[in-house]
């Protein structure tokens, strides 16, 4: 089941860098004052003046940030020399402090959040050992408290360690037997399981804002040309600033947590991590879910509604349109990402309660068509998830709601884009997948529709870019299309459904001729196969040959 997955593998860690990376490493944060012995950046007589030096309100926060990002690379590089009760219980609540201290920051160069992103990677990349098990209460208690206030790149960060503390801390220890043979008491829910609600408190909240969201970034007034200058190299300058070379652009502004796309991209594969891991909670949570997720996915950016709205009948409007500002079209590709693996989510919500999903027959396959219309074209990988999301649909029982689409997903622009990279690479499982559908609705398919299917699969059989894999299927969804041609000609038009089969006809035959020229053609170069008599032949006084030179080798030894 195509499920959305997650960018970082479920620990995050990097292999060692090797001795270079080590020296390195440790030359630079001995810069800092640091003196180490035995090579190891994080030597057991270091861990407390670490911890005092970043504790330190004194010390230069620049000092802090180099402290923290040579941590964060000695977690990779040392990680047979690391003592986990040492780090655990010395620098793991002095982090803890730091970010519970610290005031979220919006500013992405800001010092403020360069040491608190360095400390939350940090975090990422604990070694998940049983010593971390007693402070993963306090540890876990911050990360929900921060998904909330911090902003969108230190927030995926927060999702990915909650997921991570799922993944490892999730089960109690067993509780031995009792000494007099009796069974021995349930294990009490861990602290990492008891914080399940308030995640999903917290996820659902997301979803529930994307609504304001999605009218307060696109919505927005002004002409084009003045919302594009705002993005421009010079934007951001103060009056009489320099430019060229010299000129400092201004910072990045980051979106809050609650308020980010990008965090809302990371939220389905955490649920159906959290639904597969507390099976106990699926129904219940199924049902706050799925409204939730189809308001979301029916949301659309004004400028791109509008311009549907706009396309006659029978086109259809494939892209970002030219009316989105250049400021704003990171924003669209961002939510149309979201929404693209929210479509993922609920092929997995289709496989666990399929009932829950039947109220949004009418709406899902025009939500699935129009996230192909809204994929920018150079978006392949995205296109591509939504494409193994929408066949998985089209698996089920649900499939009869998508007959209307037919004739929209006909046309190629919408199916694999307008981009040359997608036409290349999406057409094999594009093709498959409308395949798929029009094999199970073809016998409520008009006559005109099969006709155009017949013309799409035909063209198909004859394109040598695609495989024969692909061309085999080709050929076979035709002639499963004779028998509904046949049944629809008598009540339609006997001579429009002979048009179709004659059609059919001549794409069988034309690529029988191909292959016969293709065949004649290889013939002229290929070496004239043997008879088999000849053959045997041939290997059997080879054999023998064989054998008599190893007699004479045998001799020669002797």
């Amino acid at each position: 089941m195509g499920t959305p997955s997650s960018s970082t593998g479920s620990a995050g860690r990097r292999t060692s860098g090797g001795p270079t990376s080590a020296v390195a490493a440790q030359s630079q944060l001995a810069s800092v004052g640091f003196p180490f012995n035995g090579g190891s950046l994080l030597a057991t007589q270091d861990y407390e003046a670490l911890a005092a030096r970043l504790s330190d309100p004194q010390v230069d926060i620049k000092d802090k940030i180099k402290i923290a990002h040579e941590l964060r690379e000695s977690i990779d590089i040392f990680q047979r020399d690391l003592e986990p009760n040492k780090l655990f219980e010395i620098l793991l609540p002095c982090f803890i402090d730091i970010l519970k201290s610290g005031k979220p920051t919006l500013t992405n160069g800001s010092t403020e959040n360069r040491l608190r992103h360095n400390i939350f990677q940090i975090l990422h990349r604990l070694p998940h050992v049983e010593q971390l098990r007693p402070h993963t209460g306090p540890l876990m208690t911050l990360l929900l408290s921060l998904l909330r206030t911090e902003n969108e790149d230190n927030a995926v960060l927060c999702m990915k360690i909650i997921i991570d503390l799922h993944r490892t801390y999730s089960r109690p220890l067993a509780v031995p037997p009792n000494p007099d043979g009796t069974p021995a008491p349930e294990a009490p829910p861990s602290v990492i399981e008891a914080s399940v609600d308030e995640f999903l408190e917290i996820v659902a909240e997301l979803f529930g804002n994307m609504g304001a969201v999605v009218e307060e970034t696109f919505s927005g007034t002004g002409s084009a040309s003045e919302r594009d200058s705002a993005m421009s190299p010079a934007a951001g300058l103060e009056e009489g600033a320099p430019t060229g070379p010299q000129q400092v652009l201004a910072p990045v502004v980051l979106a809050p947590a609650m308020k980010s796309f990008k965090l809302l991209q990371d939220c389905p594969a955490a649920i159906v991590f959290i639904f597969q891991t507390y099976r106990s909670m699926v129904n219940k949570a199924i049902q706050v879910f799925v409204p939730l997720v189809f308001e979301f996915l029916q949301l659309q950016a004004a400028p791109q509604a509008r311009k549907h709205a706009s396309m006659e009948a029978g086109k259809s409007w494939v892209g970002m349109c030219m009316e989105i500002p250049k400021s704003k079209r990171a924003a669209f590709q961002d939510m149309v990402m979201a929404q693209t693996k929210t479509m993922s989510f609920l092929a997995y919500i289709l496989r666990v309660n399929a009932q829950a999903l039947a109220t949004y027959l009418n709406v899902l396959p025009e939500i699935a068509v129009r996230l192909m219309k809204d994929c920018p074209s150079d978006a392949v990988a995205m296109k591509r998830d939504l494409l193994v999301a929408t066949r998985h649909i089209l698996q089920s029982e649900l499939r009869s709601a998508f007959l209307g689409q037919i004739d929209t997903l006909l046309d190629d622009h919408v199916l694999v884009g307008n981009g040359v990279t997608g036409y290349e690479n999406l057409r094999p499982l594009a093709y498959s997948m409308l395949a798929d559908l029009i094999h199970h609705v073809r016998a409520e398919l008009s006559l005109s529709q099969l006709a155009r299917i017949v013309h799409v699969y035909s063209a198909n059989v004859h394109d040598p870019t695609l495989g024969a894999a692909i061309q085999t299927m080709c050929s076979k969804l035709l002639l499963n299309l004779i028998d509904p041609i046949s049944s629809k000609g008598a009540a339609e038009g006997p001579a429009e459904a002979g048009r179709v089969l004659e059609r059919i006809l001549i794409a069988f035959v034309s690529k029988m001729e191909g292959m016969a020229e293709v065949r004649d053609e290889w013939a002229k170069w290929a070496k004239v196969r043997e008879p088999l008599s000849v053959v045997m032949k041939g290997i059997k006084k080879r054999s023998e040959e064989k054998k008599e030179r190893e007699k004479s080798r045998g001799k020669g030894k002797g």
